[in-house]
């Protein structure tokens, strides 16, 4: 399969605060997707 975005074991931290613990995703191509925080707030974006 042919993705727009391909992310494994993602992981990101601030200091010693562990923001992202080794997310893993697949996005196709003509897809739409969004990141939603903890209060829903986030961002979306269509490949």
């Amino acid at each position: 399969m042919d993705y727009a975005i391909q992310v494994d074991n993602l992981r990101k931290q601030y200091g010693e605060q562990e923001a992202v613990k080794g997310i893993s995703f697949t996005v196709e191509k003509g897809s739409l997707f969004a990141f939603l925080g903890t209060n829903g707030a986030g961002i979306y974006r269509r490949i």
